[in-house]
């Protein structure tokens, strides 16, 4: 029996930052800092399924907890978090 390689679930970083209430950019530069794992396809850079998925198990990166989806955050958690 031939096995084959399942290839990776890639998210843009677009995809990531709407999972996580976060910037892209807040993405791009976890990704360029190696807090994030990424892969590169062409020109392009996209998060591995697996390493979103660890990041949410492991609490976030970079200091960042992803949210739950359709979490929202308070206007006082947001000042608090600035402070």
């Amino acid at each position: 029996m031939n096995q084959t390689a399942i290839p990776p679930i890639l998210f843009r970083p677009e995809q990531v930052a709407s999972r996580w209430g976060v910037s892209p950019w807040t993405i791009r530069r976890l990704m360029k800092s190696g807090e994030l794992p990424s892969l590169q396809v062409g020109g392009r850079k996209f998060v591995p399924l697996d390493a979103v998925v660890l990041a949410e198990a492991n609490g976030g990166v970079g200091g960042r907890k992803p949210r739950a989806r359709g979490e929202t955050v308070s206007p006082a958690k947001q000042q608090e978090s600035i402070s």
